[in-house]
């Protein structure tokens, strides 16, 4: 590719939109849909970013900035310009754009087979960020229910204070398009715990992000109850390997980890996001 031009510029459009959500299909990843690219867009485009060669659409990768802490995901290369080190460049405009930002700390889910890039370009493995997926047991919970718009800020304060972020963008959109699929547990009406559930590709469900105040079995709680909802369906759900009782409560219940999975690594020093225990599942490696 010594003769070739290569450009890396932000997303123009709804075009590149369609040619990024083209991009997830084709590798397989069924938790991703156009909504969910489109909110990074609407979010910051200039985090979102395309690989060209000459000319033509070859890769992938989006970037969230918060106030310290950032994420990078759907780092993607056609096949066919695998290789050239497109995928290295395409980092390498991602952590750009945050370090510009004064991102302290930069967070991924590396692939088995990316991490020796990811350590190249300094990142340094946290643990393995677990993918389960299947059915658990359905039931409808009296302290369960829908989350409704005069809970959103009282969600969203709680968020956070436990994420050590202000995520309340991408939660406000979650709501936003998919409201069955947003739970609240309650207790003398206070909210203890919460879900975002999202559709991917193909009618795919994933559940998360989690968040419980108090008690861990809140989680299977609320994940019953959303069983209930999407019905005789499977689901899948990511978890960082810290959570250790979870994991194991998840997999009683009927979940299975998949193979191979991901492991979470930081660009950074100060991993105060992952300290707090209240955070029980991810939302998507892109964005925490």
């Amino acid at each position: 590719m010594s003769n070739t031009e290569v450009n890396i510029r932000s997303f123009y459009d709804y075009a590149d939109i369609d040619f990024a959500f083209e991009m997830t299909s084709k590798e397989k990843w069924h938790s991703e849909s156009k909504i969910e690219l489109l909110s990074f867009f609407e979010y910051d485009r200039h985090g979102c970013f395309i690989a060209e060669v000459d000319g033509k659409k070859a890769g992938i990768c989006i970037a969230t900035a918060y106030t310290q802490n950032g994420f990078i995901g759907e780092l993607i290369v056609s096949p066919k310009f695998r290789k050239n080190g497109i995928g290295s460049a395409l980092m390498q405009k991602a952590i750009l754009f945050l370090q510009v930002k004064n991102i302290k700390n930069i967070y991924l889910d590396g692939v088995v087979n990316a991490i020796p890039l990811y350590k190249k370009l300094g990142f340094h493995e946290i643990c393995r960020s677990l993918r389960l997926f299947g059915e658990i047991e359905p039931s409808i919970c009296p302290s369960v229910s829908e989350i409704s718009e005069q809970d959103l800020p009282e969600i969203l304060n709680i968020d956070r204070n436990s994420f050590n972020e202000d995520r309340s963008y991408f939660l406000i959109k979650r709501f936003t398009n998919y409201p069955h699929l947003c739970l609240k547990l309650s207790n003398n009406h206070s909210i203890q715990a919460y879900l975002f559930g999202r559709e991917g590709n193909g009618g795919w469900i994933s559940a998360g992000p989690v968040v419980s105040l108090t008690d861990p079995n809140d989680t299977i709680l609320l994940l019953k109850s959303f069983q209930e909802r999407i019905g005789f369906q499977p689901f899948s759900i990511g978890i960082l390997e810290n959570q250790k009782d979870m994991i194991y409560q998840l997999i009683q219940s009927g979940l299975k980890p998949v193979p191979d999975p991901p492991s979470r690594m930081v660009l950074g020093f100060n991993r105060i996001i992952f300290e707090d225990q209240r955070c029980i599942t991810i939302g998507t490696p892109a964005k925490g």
